[in-house]
């Protein structure tokens, strides 16, 4: 059981380390909108993974959602950061699967 907490914490402290690169990454994507294009940098959107892999925007719609996705596949450091993400959080489920945070504990699987 040692063994699978502390591969579960290491997973976890991975996970993290991903997150904060990730969230640099995107911060200078947006940044590079302000010149890009000014009108998508207004907005407040995100980003996923599609079901083959490749970033699709978020909270936008029609022809912004179109356009801003365009311009996240031009960034393979955002796209290979979120995948790395989604691996390490799904690692993290099977390892152990059970989450102590601010909101309590709750269980993460493929199921939730």
């Amino acid at each position: 059981m040692l063994a699978d907490s502390e591969n579960s914490r290491q997973i976890a402290t991975t996970t993290a380390e991903t997150l904060s690169s990730l969230s640099g990454v995107y911060k200078k994507f947006k940044q590079s909108l302000q010149s890009a294009a000014p009108d998508l940098a207004k907005l407040d959107f995100g980003f996923t993974l599609d079901p083959k892999g490749e970033l699709v925007a978020t909270g936008v719609s029609g022809d912004q959602k179109n356009r801003l996705t365009e311009l996240l596949k031009k960034s393979p450091e955002l796209k290979e950061l979120a995948t790395q993400f989604a691996q390490n959080v799904k690692a993290y489920g099977q390892a152990d699967g059970y989450y102590w945070g601010d909101v309590g504990v709750f269980r993460l699987d493929a199921e939730t």
